[in-house]
């Protein structure tokens, strides 16, 4: 049976930051076919269970981040898609991105 600890560091990892930021950041510059916007919202919200598994697991005491990365899972969630227009997306698919980056390296 894996530690706990084991799975946390695998958690801290770059990628479950960066990976999001970086589709976050391509998702609204071009047109690209409705699967991957699916994609985009799996990618998503596994990313934010995953911070916030982090944050808890680390017993760190409840800060925005853990509020803001629950929004951001219920608004990407693929299972119940929230339908927004591309002009509302855009915004916020770069505010999410700036979010991700910014928790990365405020945690350090």
């Amino acid at each position: 049976m894996l530690q706990n600890n084991y799975l946390v560091k695998y958690i801290d990892h770059a990628i479950i930051w960066f990976l999001p930021a970086i589709i976050l950041i391509i998702a609204p510059l071009l047109t690209l076919p409705y699967g991957f916007y699916n994609f985009l919202r799996l990618v998503v919200t596994i990313a934010c269970i995953l911070i916030i598994y982090r944050n808890i697991r680390l017993k760190l005491k409840f800060d925005i981040f853990i509020f803001v990365f629950v929004l951001l899972a219920i608004l990407f969630n693929p299972i119940a898609p929230i339908k927004l227009s591309k002009e509302i997306w855009m915004p916020i698919d770069f505010i999410s991105s700036a979010i991700f980056i910014f928790h990365y390296f405020k945690r350090r």
